[in-house]
């Protein structure tokens, strides 16, 4: 039996569970869900549950870096892996990062945005952020980000640019399952029908961010479909790659 897995602080609002067994894990494999304060188990993990890939989400994007020891070309241009593929030979292994989350983000864009798209506003700078970076500077589109971190913009002085963007989109766990009342806050009454507004988030399916930008007419998409994307992706890196 094969055994794959998610790696992660928080877990409840994941439905990566669900999703991999619906559509991949039959009688000979399974998928667990391994919530963490930080990586320093990672290794035990890996030996105790023989783990052949695993999914990598909030806050580990980043960090897991160090702990691995090889990386396919976009992950290592983007800093942020999602995926891993464990290279076992006999009782040793090997860690090999992927990025799943960009070509999935970047299908699931051109299926959906209908207009040009010249400028974008990217909320949050984490591991999911940099992610949409990549995808946005390969097709061309020019974006500034929102972020606490200095150098950023900040959400206090969105008012004057919103108009400069036609897409946005949120990163941040803000509005994620179970804080649902929560939301990033921009000015939403500058939005309109020529924006389209992309949560990442897909647990609940329509974010309190999506509601009032639905309310302001402007397009809304939710992380639903790059979820099931990018599951698809890692289940061909762990069995074909």
């Amino acid at each position: 039996m094969s055994t794959f897995g998610l790696i992660g602080g928080q877990l409840k609002h994941s439905f990566s569970k669900q999703l991999f067994e619906e559509r991949f894990v039959q009688e000979t494999h399974k998928y667990l869900l391994f919530e963490l304060n930080n990586l320093e188990d990672l290794k035990s993990i890996i030996i105790s549950n023989h783990l052949m890939g695993f999914n990598v989400t909030i806050p580990f994007k980043t960090t897991i870096l160090p702990y691995l020891n090889e990386f396919d070309e976009t992950a290592r241009e983007i800093g942020a892996v999602n995926c891993v593929k464990v290279q076992w030979n006999k009782n040793n292994f090997r860690l090999k990062g992927y990025n799943t989350d960009a070509l999935a983000f970047e299908q699931s864009l051109t299926m959906w945005v209908q207009d040009k798209i010249d400028n974008a506003l990217i909320l949050g700078n984490g591991g999911a952020s940099k992610a949409v970076q990549y995808v946005l500077l390969k097709n061309g589109i020019k974006f500034d980000i929102v972020s606490t971190q200095e150098k950023f913009l900040v959400y206090s002085n969105l008012r004057q640019t919103m108009q400069n963007y036609q897409l946005i989109v949120n990163t941040t766990p803000l509005g994620m399952y179970p804080n649902i009342k929560e939301y990033p806050d921009i000015p939403f009454d500058e939005l309109n029908s020529k924006h389209w507004i992309y949560d990442l988030i897909y647990n609940p399916q329509e974010t309190m961010f999506l509601k009032i930008a639905k309310n302001q007419k402007s397009h809304i998409k939710n992380g639903l479909k790059m979820l099931s994307l990018q599951a698809n992706f890692s289940w061909k890196i762990w069995n074909l790659i």
